[in-house]
């Protein structure tokens, strides 16, 4: 089971990788602190810090020409919903104006909802109002290797380092 501390920490880390990628992104984010609330759902779409979880059938079931029996294991790609071009036009794309961002399943549906869902995009939206006001010029450190966790379920690397200018 991932819990709020590993996945708040990889989106955090995910998303201040990807914001301070695209100097433009961090720029309208500190201009604009009021699209902090539409570019939270966005960046949990696309830089989400899990790949997935796995998850047992019910019921048999069939998806095209498979069938899989009561009780199979299975893994549902939180990612692969997220970056869906049918739901998502130009998925790979961050594009914090987009309307339909909060259809993003990063944080599953039902009765397997995330209980942390509410407290992950409150913490992500006060570091987008914030940081990009407060530092303007916070940027990834030169010289660094950006190496991903070595896991089958978090999506996050293993250190990011970054300079308060």
């Amino acid at each position: 089971m991932l819990a709020g501390h590993e996945t708040t920490a990889a989106l955090l880390g995910n998303t201040l990788y990807t914001a301070l990628s695209q100097r433009e992104i961090w720029a309208a984010l500190g201009a604009h602190p009021e699209l902090a609330g539409t570019a939270v759902d966005e960046f949990i779409r696309h830089d989400g810090p899990a790949f997935g979880l796995y998850r047992r059938t019910t019921r048999a079931i069939a998806l095209g020409d498979v069938t899989m029996p009561q009780g199979a294991t299975v893994f549902i790609a939180y990612f692969a919903g997220n970056t869906d071009p049918a739901q998502f036009p130009d998925p790979e794309r961050l594009d914090i104006l987009r309307h339909n961002a909060a259809s993003h399943v990063t944080f599953g549906h039902g009765i397997h909802y995330c209980i942390g869902a509410p407290l992950a995009r409150l913490e992500l939206r006060v570091v987008l109002e914030e940081l990009p006001q407060a530092y303007p010029h916070l940027r990834l450190a030169a010289d660094q290797s950006f190496t991903p966790v070595a896991s089958f379920l978090l999506r996050a690397y293993e250190s990011l380092v970054i300079v308060l200018d």
